[in-house]
């Protein structure tokens, strides 16, 4: 809808006058070339919704991610001991059974793993779902992805590591949107902790699928035993499991870094919620208002039938005069006119004759 060129209150399509200012617009107005419509400013343009409940439970499974990370590390550097001295021992059964104690406890560790990981995954689209739809509720414009992205950029292979985290950067710039203030969320600070966060994360994956993946491959085919696999090649076996080690370390140190980051999302969008809650909605100016009988400037319905944007205020018009009282020496007032009488007290003239 147009904006009003004198008070920036949007008007329908068609109106004739401002519905809040009175002021002719559309076809009323004067000639001339109108000013442009006044931008748009930071305030809540819906309920945002809350992630209490959501940021809660996301560092609680975060906290768990690092303990299982924590433990992983620890068990896979017992393993890179073991592996060590393979190659003075000569490689032999004991060997095998040696990597075997090492890696036992190893399918625990990865089904924990996978059920944490699936848990924080569904809820951190939910989580991001909902932040970069506030976006809309604090009046940010100009985001990088639709709220779509927000879900559907989790499960795009490769993309994955891009577009959720683009996703968190809008949100966290539309909490960072001053109030009243201009609306282009990427003119906004974010939190840096969210990019810390997403680098150790995506560095720790990839570090450890590549070494797990190795390692795997060095079982033979006959066999498929990765035992036997790393007795036979601890060279190549202690490199793969080295680049694990790592991986495991920048996954304890995303869970740490995660922690931090969902409860400074969290924060930021509490605070800004508070802060645009506070700002009250602009009054049209006292000068504005009209007293007039059936017409009122700042109304945003239909009064009475009639749409107040197509009628016009009068052009003159003020309040009866108040009712006479007491002279200032509290004389009586004069008796009222008698009937044929003027007010004045003389005859009215007579009427003219019929023709």
């Amino acid at each position: 809808m147009p904006y009003c060129p004198s008070c920036g209150a949007q008007h329908p399509q068609g109106a004739t006058y401002c519905p809040e200012c009175g002021l002719a617009v559309g076809a009323g107005a004067p000639v001339g070339a109108p000013p442009p419509p006044p931008l748009p400013t930071v305030g809540l343009r819906d309920k945002p919704r809350t992630v209490d409940g959501l940021a809660t439970a996301l560092m609680v499974l975060f906290g768990v991610a690092l303990l299982l990370s924590l433990g992983g590390a620890i068990k896979t550097w017992s393993l890179l001991r073991v592996i060590d001295g393979i190659p003075e021992s000569g490689g032999g059964f004991g060997d095998v059974i040696n990597v075997d104690s090492a890696l036992s406890d190893s399918s625990t560790f990865l089904a924990l793993s996978v059920l944490v990981a699936v848990a924080l995954l569904i809820l951190l689209i939910i989580f991001t779902y909902r932040i970069h739809q506030n976006i809309d509720a604090f009046g940010g414009t100009n985001t990088r992805l639709s709220h779509g992205w927000a879900i559907g950029g989790w499960f795009v292979p490769l993309a994955n590591f891009v577009l959720p985290l683009l996703c968190l950067i809008d949100a966290d710039q539309g909490a960072h949107l001053e109030p009243g203030g201009d609306t282009n969320i990427r003119r906004a600070k974010w939190s840096r902790i969210i990019l810390v966060w997403w680098l150790l994360f995506s560095a720790g994956y990839v570090l450890n699928f590549i070494g797990t993946t190795t390692a795997v491959s060095l079982a033979p085919v006959e066999s498929q035993s990765v035992e036997v696999g790393i007795v036979d090649n601890p060279t190549d076996a202690f490199g793969a499991y080295s680049l694990v080690l790592v991986g495991q370390v920048l996954l304890l140190a995303a869970a740490v870094a995660a922690v931090k980051a969902i409860h400074t999302i969290w924060r930021n969008q509490k605070r800004q919620i508070e802060r645009l809650g506070q700002v009250q909605p602009e009054v049209a100016p006292l000068g504005h208002r009209s007293l007039v009988p059936g017409w009122d400037p700042t109304a945003t319905s239909s009064i009475g039938g009639a749409d107040r944007s197509t009628i016009a205020p009068p052009s003159a018009w003020s309040p009866p005069p108040p009712p006479p009282t007491g002279g200032p020496t509290g004389g009586q007032l004069p008796p009222p006119p008698g009937p044929g009488t003027t007010p004045s007290g003389e005859q009215p003239p007579p009427p003219p004759p019929p023709t």
